[in-house]
């Protein structure tokens, strides 16, 4: 083992969360290495001082301020449920009273009313889809394609009647299939 991989692995060697092997391993080099011998001798002195030093308390003018903040109301100023005929319903139904559950109520009314109106719209897009893109791109060049078709028919045709027009002959036809033993 190297020295950067036992500094990497030192912490889950000092919380016992290595494999049996690794801790091993890990002995080993410190027994072999002063460097990181005294590394591991200074964590856990560390470790030590800090399992030694007292719980902190916190100030309870800092658990007042939490509450203040939290809920709004002053630390002294809560009430305890039953306060009263119908007391119990006012602490039943504290929490729906809440900014953030209020909040959270309207957002989620908000949504539902979109999903309801603009969600409707969708579903109908979906069942009735418009033509790809790539089919109407198809059609158009078919019907160009066509449309070319036919004009250089109609030119055909045109220039067929000026002929027989100047020459007062018929003009001359298309090829005939050659005969078999003509080949």
């Amino acid at each position: 083992m190297k020295c950067f991989e036992f500094s990497d692995r030192l912490c889950d060697f000092l919380d016992r969360t290595l494999a049996v092997e690794d801790e091993r391993a890990m002995e080993a080099h410190a027994a072999g290495c002063t460097r990181c011998a005294d590394e591991l001798e200074d964590c856990r002195l560390a470790l030590g001082v800090i399992a030694e030093a007292p719980a902190i308390e916190p100030p309870p003018q800092l658990i007042a301020e939490i509450i203040h903040e939290t809920i709004g109301v002053p630390s002294g100023a809560v009430e305890t449920a039953g306060g009263g005929r119908w007391g119990f319903l006012g602490a039943l139904f504290h929490p729906f009273g809440q900014p953030r559950f209020v909040m959270g109520m309207a957002m989620t009314m908000l949504s539902f009313s979109m999903f309801t109106l603009y969600g409707q719209r969708a579903i109908d897009e979906w069942q009735a889809p418009q033509g790809s893109p790539t089919v109407a791109l198809v059609e158009r060049f078919s019907a160009k394609v066509a449309g070319l078709w036919d004009r250089a028919g109609e030119m055909t045709d045109s220039a067929i009647t000026f002929y027989e027009m100047q020459t007062g002959e018929a003009a001359p036809g298309p090829a005939a299939e050659p005969v078999e033993g003509e080949r």
